[in-house]
């Protein structure tokens, strides 16, 4: 949540209504992880910025930086350059006073810590009682960095969208998070701050399950309908809505059948279910072959792709009409991993013409090519796309919107501890790089369960299991789960270090890295739930927006 911090003088003094107006939009509108410390008053001693000064309001991010926010009461315009304020020239005018505070705060801080900080306070102004701004651009105040009393409402989303923009877009240099609270200290020195990395953790999980459960709960009642497509980007709550709606058809007494394509999201499936008789869950191609009164069929110990895709559906097709039982609800999370065949499969395990058949998708999560056509433009289906991102926080998931067009963050959705990346041409450069970030999570406290490994190609898996004692999915009790993209979709952890790298073919006279495809990365991306490191070579890199 943002949080409100209160220095002695603010206390002591009450704001206006225009500045608690602007306080108030700060509040309610900003992600996760920002602090909002209104009516800051503070000297520096020496230098040619020395003088007292006093700002309305600093706010403060730990990944975003900082910004001071200058609130005017009056009816704002501009004309020709300067600033009125009910028809008389404000004095001083506010880029002025933005520009002469902005520069004062970092010296204050530098001051205060004893040492030059690089940093940079991004300047806005509050017009809280101005519908808009008329009279052209001002040169060294842009209309961007205004707010005005559209932008303030506390059921808009304005103020967040400029703060974004001038703050979190900007190119900064990220501050560690103990110089951060070493300024905090020197604004607030009698605040009290506890940095308790598993609190903040415990509290961004919580957040996002209840933003989730809303929307699940808004739209749970969809399942009246007979046939359901719901379509929405990664992170967007499709298997928890999946989950919710396999949950209700078993309180109503039907027969359940709930699958997905890979094995870890359908066994993480099986745990979400109350087991009980009439209710499957599960991988699909492994729990058809245990419905009731299937024949068995021995599978290869290396079965391939040919196996799984013509054996085993001919060998279900054959024995079909020996299954004894069948669903009054069938619910298929993943279904852009299911291709034609199986899904006719489930069409036949449907108890009756009325009986329910749900698909859950994300288009851009096809990897494997084998896609059965959504049934998007079918009038007997109806059809709901999940707009907004409640898995990942803030800043992961607005990597995700910007770079693969993912689904929108929520903006009550928690911030995300700071993006890491590192440039990797090699496979010697990936253990370096691995185990810095091993050893900084852990040195963070955060224990083994919670951190993925997740990488392209075995090519890179095989060998960084070897290398550091990393487990597969199923082992995942005893270690550091270390998996390719492809076997985690659907799963999510707390922290993922993505490896983006595809060594060059061993025949190829070019040594170069070969490309790693979109899907790829934004399904490795969408796994990390709080935290994130890339590890991949320049190109990659480049693609993401990393410099």
């Amino acid at each position: 949540m943002t949080e409100l911090i209160r220095t002695e003088a603010a206390k002591r003094k009450v704001l206006n209504e225009a500045e608690q107006s602007t306080v108030d939009a700060l509040l309610a509108q900003l992600s996760s992880g920002w602090y909002v410390i209104p009516h800051v008053p503070f000297e520096v001693v020496s230098g040619t910025n020395a003088g007292k000064y006093e700002t309305d309001c600093v706010i403060a991010h730990p990944q975003h930086g900082w910004a001071i926010v200058e609130t005017k009461g009056h009816r704002v315009s501009l004309a020709a350059g300067t600033f009125y304020g009910n028809g008389k020239v404000l004095d001083p005018q506010p880029n002025d006073q933005l520009r002469r505070n902005a520069y004062g705060l970092v010296d204050f801080l530098s001051e205060k810590l004893g040492r030059k900080l690089s940093i940079t306070v991004a300047q806005l102004l509050s017009a809280p009682n101005t519908s808009s701004i008329e009279g052209g651009e001002h040169p060294a105040l842009s209309k961007r960095q205004i707010l005005v009393a559209p932008d303030v409402d506390l059921k808009s989303e304005g103020t967040a969208d400029k703060v974004e923009e001038i703050v979190e877009n900007r190119t900064k240099i990220l501050q560690d998070e103990d110089e951060f609270q070493e300024c905090l200290r020197a604004i607030c020195p009698d605040a009290d701050f506890i940095w308790d990395a598993e609190a903040r953790a415990r509290r961004a999980r919580d957040r996002l399950k209840e933003l989730c459960d809303q929307r699940v709960e808004a739209l749970e009642s969809l399942d009246r309908n007979r046939r359901i497509v719901v379509t929405g980007g990664a992170g967007s709550g499709k298997t928890r809505l999946a989950v919710r709606w396999a949950q209700r058809a078993a309180a109503r007494g039907e027969t359940v059948l709930m699958v997905s394509y890979n094995d870890p999201l359908g066994y993480e499936l099986q745990e979400r279910i109350t087991p009980r008789e009439g209710v499957v869950v599960g991988p699909f191609l492994r729990v058809i072959q245990q419905l009731p009164g299937m024949p068995p069929i021995e599978e290869p110990a290396n079965a391939g792709d040919e196996w799984w895709k013509e054996t085993l559906p001919t060998h279900i097709e054959d024995n079909f009409d020996q299954i004894r039982i069948r669903f009054d609800t069938i619910v298929v999370d993943e279904a852009q991993d299911f291709q034609q065949r199986w899904v006719d499969i489930m069409h036949r395990l449907l108890s009756n013409d009325g009986a329910r058949l749900i698909f859950l998708a994300d288009p851009e999560q096809d990897i494997y090519n084998r896609s059965a056509p959504l049934p998007l433009a079918d009038e007997s289906w109806v059809q709901c796309d999940l707009t907004l991102n409640t898995r990942n926080t803030h800043d992961i998931a607005q990597l995700l919107r910007r770079r693969f067009s993912g689904a929108q963050s929520h903006r009550r959705n928690p911030a995300s501890d700071t993006i890491h990346y590192a440039e990797a041409a090699n496979f010697d450069d990936v253990v370096s790089y691995v185990a810095g970030e091993i050893d900084r999570l852990r040195s963070a406290g955060v224990p083994d369960s919670s951190i993925l490994v997740t990488t392209v190609t075995t090519a890179i898996r095989d060998p960084l299991r070897r290398e550091f004692g990393f487990v597969g999915w199923e082992e995942r009790e005893n270690g550091i789960v270390c998996e390719n993209v492809h076997r985690v979709k659907g799963t999510e952890f707390d922290h993922v270090i993505l490896v983006g790298l595809i060594p060059a073919r061993e025949d190829s006279e070019s040594q170069e890295p070969q490309e790693v495809r979109d899907r790829l990365l934004y399904i490795g991306i969408s796994r990390a739930v709080l935290g994130l490191s890339v590890i991949a070579p320049r190109p990659v890199l480049d693609r993401l927006g990393f410099d």
